[in-house]
Parts: structure tokens; C-alpha cells; sequence
């Protein structure tokens, strides 16, 4: 996924944050997400032209997903209402202090792409050493993991994207439950660490992790 830098010509009005732009030819076809690097709370609402967008939590704060809701040929109007900035020091002259614009990135990937730290594992249990692994993705498709440990063994697996749980905000991914066989455990004095890779389409996304007893 490419980044671009989407933190300029925001206007605030109230508690509402406002940003209008044009499109790029580039970004046709293109899976579009933006990422808003503040926590999320109940009150934030992101819309497009007037459109909610889906938002969801991620490790750096929220992301909104914009694939399908962009216009190509008018400006774009992107809101987000409820989100609270801090404000920037009041200058030596004494002028009253600015607000800071939104710390966001527009994140873009050609086809289906993982979405912003959309790869989640979750030990289950040591013995036997199970994992629960889920994969978010912007869309439909056949996701692929591949889990390495250090003694280069690898487990792979695939599925089809589709409603993960109802309770997500998020609801397009695969899940997989993989049991390791001949697990390697962490222990207080050693480490022993597995990769996971996932893909789906070109896209890939990693994280690793460890199991212990």
C-alpha cells in the first residue's frame, strides 16, 4: 500500500473537521482507506459526500475505508464530526492558538488489499498449541497464511473472505484455527518466535508471535 500525506487544507467548524479535494487519475481502481492517527471514540463519525463511511480501530488510532464512495469527476467533501484535537501554544505576541489539523495518511492498493493492522493472532491454547488468526480485508477474495517457525517449518492455509463476526466493524475477512504441530515455547530465558504472513491478491501483511505454556 502507498501512503499519501493527507493532513492539509482542513477547516473546523464547531466540533466538525473539514476537508474538500479533488481526485487523482492514479487512484482509479484503486482500494482507498483513509487513517487517522487519534484515538477512537463513540462520538466520531467520518462521512464522504454526505456518505458514513465504515470505521474501525486500529494501533495508531482509526481508520475509515473510502473505496466505492469517492467521486472522480466533482470535489470531494470529507467530514469528520466528534473528533477532538489538542490546540498548538498561543505565538510570543499573544495571538490566540490555532487548532491542529487532523494527523490522517490516504492509504492506496491496487485490487484487494489486508486493511491497517488487519492481521490479528490470538493464542488459544499451548498444549495443543493452537492459534486463532484473523485476516481483514477491504474485500471479497482468497486469503493465503503462511506461518514460519524457527526451525523453518511452515503451515499454510487459505480460505475466502466473508463476514468474519457480526459484532466487528470490520466485516470482510477470513479467520483460520491452525494447531502447530512440534511447537517451539518462549520461555523467561528464551525466545522462540513464528511469522505469519498473509496475502490476499498482490497484498501482504506480517506479525509475529509466540506461544507459551
Amino acid at each position: 500500500m502507498k501512503a499519501i500525506c493527507f493532513n492539509e487544507n482542513w477547516c473546523k467548524k464547531d466540533d466538525l473537521w473539514e476537508k474538500r479535494f479533488f481526485t487523482e487519475d492514479e487512484w482509479r481502481g484503486n482500494s482507498l482507506v483513509l487513517e487517522v492517527a487519534q484515538p477512537l471514540s463513540p462520538e466520531i463519525k467520518v462521512c464522504l459526500n454526505g456518505q458514513s463511511l465504515p470505521v474501525s480501530e486500529t494501533e495508531k488510532g482509526f481508520q475509515a475505508l473510502m473505496t466505492g464512495r469517492i467521486s472522480f469527476r466533482e470535489e470531494n467533501c470529507l467530514q469528520i464530526e466528534g473528533l477532538k484535537l489538542p490546540e498548538e501554544n498561543a505565538g510570543e505576541d499573544g495571538e490566540e492558538k490555532a487548532p491542529v489539523a487532523p494527523p490522517a495518511l490516504l492509504w492506496t492498493a491496487k485490487g484487494p488489499h489486508i486493511l491497517l493492522d488487519g492481521l490479528k493472532i490470538r493464542t488459544l491454547s499451548a498444549d495443543p498449541a493452537q492459534v486463532e488468526i484473523k485476516v481483514y480485508t477491504s474485500s471479497l477474495g482468497e486469503v493465503e497464511i503462511a506461518i514460519t517457525g524457527e526451525n523453518g517449518k511452515t503451515r499454510r492455509a487459505k480460505a475466502c473472505a466473508a463476514a468474519v463476526d457480526t459484532t466487528a466493524r470490520i466485516r470482510t475477512g477470513a479467520k483460520f484455527l491452525v494447531t502447530l504441530k512440534e511447537p517451539l515455547y518462549s520461555t523467561e530465558e528464551e525466545k522462540h518466535l513464528y511469522t505469519c504472513r498473509a496475502s490476499i491478491g498482490r497484498d501482504e501483511a506480517e506479525e509475529v508471535f509466540e506461544i507459551r505454556k
